[in-house]
């Protein structure tokens, strides 16, 4: 990045033409052994092992295989075995409740052992019971069998040949066709990322690429195409590389979209649009129920009603902080979209609500400090007076230091001041403990306490960066919020600046101890620690001439938070719901109420389920009346207002589940840190894949060689080369 003339960049893009409803609907049918999951092959699944059986010259010594234990999972595993020739009957098939509009379907073989049959026929059947069927030869583990079939309702994979002695296994069944572009395709890329610290709206993910396309392929009016099998939803890819000096290719992990419509087509050229996981939660939520519940079940039941495919480890696609546990409210959720609903949650919580590179939702605290998000505290095992932690935690280099009595650091100078008794000035953290005459048995110890939980991918350390002096040995132990040790580094520096690096997340506290300075009769001193998700810096010299752009918000006077309340409106029934219908499967949604009651003439309730707002109910057949009654609720709210300035802009947060003080002086608190960071940063600049919103950089202004910020909009851009903007609030 740093280079006045940078090397190579690519881009690889990944589109799974694929119908990411059919894994849900049906399931495979055919002979399997007792530990075959059939259920797992329908979506990417990470498969760590596979079991031991008795094939021909199968049984590995490499930690791969595993004797059978109680449980678990090798994908789909047939009953039958090949013979001598390699010759098998198997056939396993699936029945669609509803038709899909498939280009074919992608299957992965044994890839643990890099095993796949030799001759494979795919049968699809439509509505009209037309039979299509493609024959493939497999030379890989993974392979496709593309043949397009519009309104599939039944589909059979016919397996005939195989090594001999050998059991048929499937790992993943992919209802669709995949398809990789790179630079030689790529006319233009696009990908934005907005996100906003205080969930006060949804984040918005979008991502676009625009492909060569000939032979039209992507043609709505090509009816040999396959415009029509194209699916809202179906995943896409992307991954950035750089040229490396040595002339390889270096590439970072990919980020993952969902398509959210059918490309368009001109001149050639087709255009693809998608977005994060979030915004295709479209379908409303309408099961809040009136009384105490706390956030996190109420996120999590929200995010399983959303009916979402797994990741790729087959865990569920979100990560809800448990935090949320200790948070309630007594409102019901009002009728709105999944997402909009998971947007209100992150904002009553002061939570971040974004998707992952990997397309998992997260609601995560996020705490506001004019240092940074990474606040907390920091304490040791002892210091000397003149320590002082606040310099440390802040950053910045000390231009001097206080001479104190220890082996040959005295040194004449303007950088060594004798320490005054009163009005000591911040020069860092200097350890109470002195190593003995060989330099070790120093025992200095220091930890940092964050209020929320983070990825420490990195901490930087500054030890005596006045006379250059540094430990020899330092360990690093982090944990998570139980107290419980999730990793520790032994490192030994060789500078006065060092870096510990480290893939621990959701790091609650860590620690530093210095066993040994190297040097006899010495402290343990640190001048600065830095921690970040991101070591990124934009300088000057990476932003495009004359495009950095500074705003400043108005200072903050009045933040207003509303209290809701819900209570009976009379302590009569009223009637929310009255008709007649032959149905049997009912969804009704009525106005907010209480002691909710059905009666039904006619007929009677099989079953229902009643919320604050709606109910699912099932009636006996025939023409029946149906009549639903409440206790109607009023919704109040009480006004809180809180001042911060004299002067200046007024703040409103409204939220229908804040339901109790506590959290109201919490938001309000929340909400003003936030606003009073008021300077915001706009630039064009390089362009950066390794940046994500939310993450926390430095960066260079005309009067400032190191400002800290978070990056609100991250925007990169693709035509032949890379470039970028950026949104930066300033966090001081």
């Amino acid at each position: 990045m740093a280079k006045t003339l940078r090397n190579h960049s690519y881009v690889g893009i990944a589109f799974g033409n694929i119908d990411v409803t059919a894994g849900s609907d049906g399931e495979w049918v055919g002979n399997v052994l007792p530990w075959s999951n059939n259920t797992t092959i329908d979506f990417t699944h990470i498969y760590n092992n596979t079991v031991v059986t008795l094939e021909l010259n199968r049984w590995s010594l490499n930690g791969s295989q595993v004797i059978l234990p109680t449980s678990v999972n090798d994908g789909l595993v047939g009953d039958a075995m090949s013979d001598g020739d390699g010759d098998i009957d198997f056939t396993i098939e699936r029945d669609f409740t509803f038709s899909h509009a498939l280009p074919g379907i992608t299957v992965t073989f044994d890839e643990l052992t890099n095993e796949f049959p030799l001759s494979v026929t795919a049968t699809f059947v439509d509505e009209s019971e037309n039979e299509y069927t493609v024959t493939v030869l497999p030379n890989e583990v993974t392979e496709e069998f593309e043949q397009v079939c519009e309104t599939t309702r039944h589909v059979e994979l016919n397996i005939t040949k195989m090594l001999p002695y050998r059991r048929p296994r499937i790992r993943t069944t992919l209802w669709g066709i995949g398809y990789s572009y790179t630079n030689a395709d790529l006319v233009s890329v696009t990908q934005s990322v907005d996100v906003d610290p205080l969930a006060r709206r949804l984040p918005q993910e979008k991502f676009s690429f625009t492909i060569l396309d000939y032979d039209h392929k992507f043609d709505p009016d090509n009816p040999s195409g396959v415009y029509a099998t194209i699916n809202r939803g179906a995943p896409i890819t992307v991954a950035y590389g750089y040229e490396l000096d040595n002339g390889k290719i270096e590439w970072l992990a990919p980020d993952t979209y969902s398509l959210d419509n059918k490309p368009t087509f001109a001149s050639s050229k087709v255009t693809f649009n998608g977005t994060g996981l979030l915004a295709t939660m479209t379908n409303n939520y309408y099961k809040g129920m009136l009384g105490s519940t706390n956030f996190y079940d109420l996120a999590v039941d929200i995010l399983e009603d959303a009916d979402l495919t797994p990741s790729a480890s087959g865990d569920d696609p979100w990560d809800v902080d448990e935090s949320l546990k200790n948070m309630y409210t007594v409102a019901p959720m009002p009728i709105q979209s999944h997402a909009a609903c998971l947007q209100m949650i992150a904002h009553a919580c002061n939570c971040r609500l974004y998707t992952d590179d990997q397309n998992v939702i997260h609601i995560t605290p996020f705490g506001i400090t004019p240092v940074g998000v990474f606040s907390g505290t920091l304490t040791d095992n002892g210091h000397v007076w003149i320590s002082s932690w606040d310099s440390v935690d802040y950053g910045g280099d000390n231009d001097s230091t206080y001479a104190t009595l220890e082996l040959n650091r005295w040194v004449l100078g303007s950088y060594q001041e004798i320490a005054p008794v009163t009005d000591v000035s911040p020069k860092g953290y200097v350890s109470s403990y002195m190593s003995d005459s060989s330099g070790e048995n120093l025992g200095a110890s220091w930890e940092k306490t964050f209020d929320i939980l983070h990825d420490i991918p990195r901490v930087v350390i500054t030890f005596d960066d006045v006379l250059g002096e540094y430990p020899n040995t330092i360990v690093v132990t982090y944990y998570d919020r139980n107290g419980d040790v999730i990793g520790t580094k032994t490192e030994h520096p060789d500078s006065e600046t060092y870096m510990v690096e480290s893939e621990y997340e959701d790091c609650a506290r860590f620690t530093v101890a210095v066993t040994d300075t190297r040097i006899p009769y010495r402290r343990a001193r640190v001048s600065r620690v830095a921690y970040f998700e991101t070591d990124y810096s934009l300088t000057l010299a990476s932003v495009k001439q004359d495009t950095i752009v500074t705003s400043k918000l108005d200072k903050l006077r009045n933040v207003t938070v509303a209290e809701y309340s819900y209570t009976p409106s009379n302590s009569n029934l009223t009637k929310l719901y009255e008709a007649t219908t032959d149905e049997t499967n009912l969804h009704i949604e009525y106005q907010l109420a209480s002691n909710i009651t059905i009666s039904v003439s006619g007929g009677s309730v099989v079953s229902s389920e009643v919320y604050s707002q709606a109910a699912d109910i099932v009636l006996t057949s025939g023409t029946k009346t149906i009549v639903v009654q409440g206790i109607t609720l009023n919704e109040g709210s009480v006004v809180h207002t809180y001042q911060y300035g004299s002067s200046g802009e007024d703040d409103i947060e409204e939220n229908h589940l804040i339901t109790n003080k506590t959290m109201a002086d919490a938001h309000a608190d929340h909400v003003a840190t936030y606003l009073q960071l008021r300077n915001t940063y706009d630039a064009s600049y390089r362009g950066s894949p390794e940046l994500e919103a939310g993450d926390i950089i430095s960066l260079q202004t005309l009067y400032d060689n190191v400002v800290y910020g978070i990056v609100l909009i991250d925007q990169l851009n693709f035509n032949g080369a890379i470039s970028g903007n950026l949104k930066v609030k300033g966090l001081a």
